[in-house]
């Protein structure tokens, strides 16, 4: 298929599970409060309500959308997004993100 190959393409060049930028630290927030000027790279400025706004045209019917305040997670997401946006067959259908 050939809009698959091109998905495929996409996470292969751009995107890989989230890693931290420097294992010293505990979470993302706090290697953020020592490289504050890292902090546009991991955390997203808004919350979900605006991710949501953003993406409603692509929300399939009686989904809500993201439920999520972790603002890492809403950047990886987004960046994601502005990619796959591009294809004409794209909807969210559901959002599951697990934390372990």
């Amino acid at each position: 298929m050939k809009l698959l190959k091109s998905v495929e393409k996409i996470f292969k060049k751009k995107y890989h599970p989230f890693e931290m930028p420097d294992e010293s630290f505990k979470n993302i927030y706090q290697y953020i409060e020592a490289n504050p000027e890292e902090k546009a790279k991991y955390i997203h400025p808004k919350n979900d309500a605006y991710f949501n706004e953003k993406y409603k045209d692509y929300l399939e019917e009686g989904h809500y959308g993201l439920a999520l305040e972790e603002k890492s997670v809403i950047k990886y997401l987004d960046d994601i997004f502005k990619d796959l946006i591009n294809f004409l067959l794209f909807e969210v259908h559901k959002f599951i993100i697990n934390s372990i």
